[in-house]
């Protein structure tokens, strides 16, 4: 029996991450500094339901549309996250399912009783300078040690089976020839194509 508790639940229509990058400025005129997207991830029709009580916490994530665009100047594709469109597919679904169940405690490590992760199959375009561009931001982030770390405890924890199907894109860079015959030099290059693979995590 649960001496108390309480409920929370809450609806978000939108909800969008925008990662920018620097825009170095040819002339320093003392303005504030300008930033470009990188990316932009979109999260549509978020539902959030919580009851906390004495002995736990349980809470249900469900989102139904998910996507991520490529936002920077002269970037080679538009989409780079979508959900993978079959002839079974039901946009109405959730794309994304997550429930939790948080134990309470005294120490430093939080103790999760239950954990589960369901998400819909996705299709993934990245190209290369995308990717660098990424990286990077990632790097900084991880490193920086002033960050309080969290510990957890996991009692059950369970991903249901993800299809992802993803496409790198590589960009050949073009090749300069110069001929030894005293002729002028040509010009080669490789076209653009993507490396596709479909995977099962």
């Amino acid at each position: 029996m649960f001496r108390s508790s309480r409920k929370m639940r809450l609806r978000i229509s939108y909800f969008s991450v925008h990662l920018l990058e620097h825009v170095k400025q040819e002339v320093d005129l003392g303005e504030p500094s300008n930033y470009a997207p990188i990316i932009i991830g979109r999260l549509e029709r978020i539902n959030l339901d919580a009851m906390i009580t004495d002995q736990l916490m349980y809470s249900q994530l469900r989102v139904q549309s998910l996507s991520v665009d490529e936002k920077w100047a002269g970037a080679p594709l538009a989409a780079m996250l979508r959900r993978h469109q079959s002839e079974n597919a039901d946009a109405n679904d959730y794309i994304l399912h997550v429930a939790v169940v948080l134990l309470p405690t005294s120490c430093c490590v939080k103790q999760v009783k239950y954990l589960s992760i369901v998400l819909q199959p996705l299709d993934l375009n990245l190209d290369e300078e995308t990717l660098m561009k990424i990286v990077p931001f990632f790097r900084r982030s991880l490193s920086n040690s002033s960050t309080t770390r969290q510990q957890y405890y996991f009692d059950h924890f369970e991903i249901h089976p993800i299809k992802l199907c993803w496409k790198l894109w590589v960009v050949w860079k073009q090749i300069q020839i110069c001929k030894t015959d005293g002729g002028g030099p040509s010009q080669t290059s490789q076209p653009t194509d993507p490396v596709q693979r479909e995977n099962i995590i």
